[in-house]
């Protein structure tokens, strides 16, 4: 089979953000008087909604509480994120080479698009994405499939000549769910071990391994 659409999530796959969301997340905690989680509990995290990985770390499930603290984490992000996000030395070369074969490129990630765009514009990079679909874009984030699907339906591909690339077992679920194929890269904090209980086609260390 060979593919004609890549869609890419975006922290820990085609970016390291770890500095930023952890920093955004420290600054939230620690304002409530969460001195004891650790930035490896905040790393885990990395993949699921702001909504959920608050309700992992604090164990608080009221809503009122935890849409505050979402407020006071965007509020730094706009501050601190995209500074403190890099590109992995092999995103652009590798994006590169797949458009230079004619491929589609997207971006599926439950960050927000506007952060997204923004980043994508500051390193003048954002003709190498046909598009980005982001957190509020969806109603159902990963691991549901709706984000991919609604990729697949704006580029007007078809499924069995797409693949989605991602750092998170919670990226390989959303892959499962959504009916296409997955390849799993180990520059996140989900282990080769984490995807063997996945369909995957194959587990790569890096963006350049995926040509």
């Amino acid at each position: 089979m060979i593919y004609k659409t890549y869609l890419f999530d975006f922290d820990y796959t085609l970016v390291n953000s770890e500095d930023g969301i952890v920093g955004c997340f420290k600054h939230v905690l620690e304002n409530h008087d969460y001195t004891n989680i650790s930035d490896n509990m905040i790393k885990n995290t990395i993949g699921m909604t702001l909504k959920n990985a608050f309700k992992v770390m604090t164990g608080i499930d009221d809503e009122i509480i935890i849409g505050s603290y979402i407020n006071e984490y965007v509020k730094k992000a706009d501050q601190i994120m995209n500074q403190d996000t890099k590109l992995y030395p092999d995103t652009v070369s590798t994006v590169n080479r797949l458009r230079s074969a004619d491929c589609s490129t997207a971006i599926v990630s439950t960050k927000y698009r506007y952060r997204i765009m923004d980043f994508l514009t500051k390193h003048q990079i954002s003709e190498l994405f046909d598009i980005v679909i982001g957190g509020e874009d969806i109603s159902r984030p990963k691991p549901d499939g709706e984000g991919i699907l609604c990729a697949i339906g704006r580029l007007g591909c078809e499924k069995r000549c797409c693949v989605y690339v991602g750092d998170n077992v919670i990226d390989a679920q959303a892959a499962m769910n959504a009916g296409v194929e997955f390849i799993a890269v180990l520059t996140g904090t989900s282990t080769e071990d984490d995807f063997s209980k996945y369909p995957h086609l194959k587990i790569i260390k890096n963006l350049r391994d995926l040509i």
